[in-house]
């Protein structure tokens, strides 16, 4: 099969071997696999970052910080205006967006925010206003993993609340792009972040991409786990992995 200049046979079998790194980082810092569904997620993100870039990763999640490649980015001091402009007492999500336009513009430079669904972000709809505001190089990527309802039930009313519904309504407001995807599928994870990450390093747009995964708790078949439905899709294209 004629090899996808999108998406080459090499980047393929790379974006394999970072599932499989992903999977063995879990194992070694959790002592087991902490969602076999977000591995794809992992992956597909870390594939595209650059040396300089940055990784905002939540606190209980070193996978995703070891992911972060070495940092050597020149930053450019804020103005007096941008740090009245920016008041988000900077929780994490807030300290990405001013860290992300703290980033000397030739650089070309990517942050990356972690999340997750109906997490407690502070002053989040802040944070968005800002990088859409001032179109920074920065992508917030949320995994989508359904709480429990009792959970979901008591986080409803709270503002701080990450949630689908919210998220969604502001960056309708903003438009400020919004990419739900499967986030157990390598390839279209490939696609969504190589799209992405070259509009927001071009300064066109941040983005929020929302990446829909199995909750922890629930058990994949194993035909169905991240790196074999990435394993069934090279085969189908003649790759050897």
């Amino acid at each position: 099969m004629a090899e996808n200049p999108l998406l080459p046979h090499r980047k393929l079998k790379e974006l394999h071997a970072l599932i499989l790194r992903c999977r063995a980082l879990d194992r070694v810092l959790h002592g087991k696999t902490k969602s076999p569904a977000r591995e794809a997620l992992l992956a597909a993100s870390a594939i595209h970052l650059q040396p300089g870039d940055l990784v905002f990763a939540e606190a209980d999640d070193p996978v995703a910080a070891s992911l972060a490649p070495a940092t050597k980015t020149a930053l450019r001091k804020p103005s007096k205006k941008t740090v009245k402009t920016a008041q988000f007492n900077l929780p994490r999500l807030g300290a990405s967006a001013a860290a992300a336009y703290s980033l000397s513009p030739k650089s070309k430079n990517l942050i990356i925010a972690h999340t997750h669904e109906n997490a407690i972000e502070p002053n989040w709809q802040a944070t968005l206003r800002f990088a859409q505001a001032n179109r920074l190089p920065l992508l917030f990527l949320c995994a989508g993993i359904h709480p429990h309802p009792k959970l979901r039930a008591a986080q409803k009313n709270n503002r701080d609340a990450f949630t689908w519904e919210s998220v969604g309504r502001l960056c309708a407001r903003l438009r400020l792009p919004l990419l739900p995807v499967d986030g157990e599928d390598a390839v279209a994870l490939y696609r969504v972040f190589q799209e992405s990450s070259l509009h927001a390093r071009a300064g066109a747009a941040p983005a929020v991409i929302w990446a829909m995964l199995h909750p922890s708790t629930a058990a994949l078949p194993r035909s169905q786990t991240p790196v074999a439905r990435l394993a069934a899709y090279c085969r189908v294209r003649g790759i050897q992995l």
